[in-house]
């Protein structure tokens, strides 16, 4: 347990657990004792310092204070309420006001959290955040209807008709680097996950039938199956280690850095369905990226690059 809290880094959460275990153990302590020694402690490890109110509310929800003695005693029985920190709400105030967004959520439930945000400022200015993105005019707009649909069939478990077909949703997944929407269906003839872009779905519709009740254990016995390790080493130059990490933002990753020679080595997992996809970002990372495996993708990036080698020559 002791470990556990040190991955965290936070010393509230160990102190809790520290009253805990001296009131089991028959301590006898006061909600003032209690709260001396929460507001005696460092500030915490991350981008809040303590709020009084907050911490008033994590005493009442752990601790209660029968009388006559108003000694603290444990909450066994009644459930922890979650709390949400000044910071929080202000993140979820920005996210409501962003148009980019609204999808996440029906309007009705959007309409009704912004008012009961109404005196929480947002946690910046959205005028002064806007990601650039190179824009490719071969590529179908994406409407917040298509976004709403996806999210509500994926809510309600539900499949999604396209020209009267009906496709399975698995998971909605973002492409940070292009601004793209990907959806990840199931395909039961193939008995494979497929990956497609959103933009595709915007003639769908929600269908009345279920999904399988089993699909996540097949989804997970594929992607078990199907899960390719790619290994990279990058110099750090021209901007490539950002870009790296930018353009392989969606994928579970490990990297380590070697000082003396200042270089990176990655490794990204991703799915075999995924590969071309993966291709074209390794190449537009360009000379300051090197494939060490797996060996079948290295061989087709070299025969891409001979391929448009040849094309220059002609």
């Amino acid at each position: 347990m002791t470990s556990l809290f040190d991955a965290t880094q936070n010393p509230l959460f160990r102190l809790i657990c520290t009253l805990v275990n001296e009131i089991h153990s028959g301590a006898r302590l006061s909600r003032r004792d209690i709260y001396r020694r929460i507001v005696s402690l460092p500030k915490f490890h991350y981008n809040e310092a303590p709020e009084t109110s907050r911490e008033k509310e994590i005493i009442d929800a752990v601790f209660q204070f029968p009388p006559p003695e108003n000694f603290a005693k444990l909450r066994l029985e009644a459930p922890v309420p979650p709390l949400i920190s000044d910071t929080e709400l202000a993140w979820l105030k920005t996210m409501l006001l962003d148009a980019d967004a609204a999808f996440l959520l029906p309007a009705e439930l959007r309409t009704k959290l912004l008012e009961r945000l109404a005196e929480i400022p947002p946690l910046y200015d959205l005028n002064a955040w806007k990601k650039l993105r190179f824009v490719n005019s071969e590529k179908l707009p994406l409407n917040q209807r298509t976004l709403a649909l996806i999210v509500e069939a994926l809510r309600q478990r539900r499949k999604i008709l396209l020209q009267d077909a009906a496709i399975i949703p698995c998971a909605l997944e973002y492409d940070f680097s292009s601004g793209e929407f990907f959806l990840i269906v199931w395909n039961e003839a193939l008995r494979a996950a497929e990956k497609f872009p959103a933009s595709a779905l915007d003639a769908a519709r929600l269908a009345e039938e279920s999904i399988p009740p089993d699909l996540s254990d097949r989804l997970r016995d594929f992607y078990r199956k199907h899960t390719v390790e790619l290994s990279l080493r990058l110099r750090n130059r021209l901007n490539a280690v950002e870009r790296c990490f930018a353009l392989f933002g969606s994928c579970d990753k490990t990297s380590r850095y070697q000082k003396d020679t200042d270089t990176y080595f990655m490794t990204v997992k991703y799915y075999d369905f995924e590969e071309e996809e993966l291709l074209e970002k390794i190449l537009s990372l360009g000379a300051a990226v090197t494939v060490t495996a797996p060996e079948p993708l290295r061989q087709k990036i070299i025969q891409r690059l001979r391929e448009v080698r040849q094309l220059y020559a002609d």
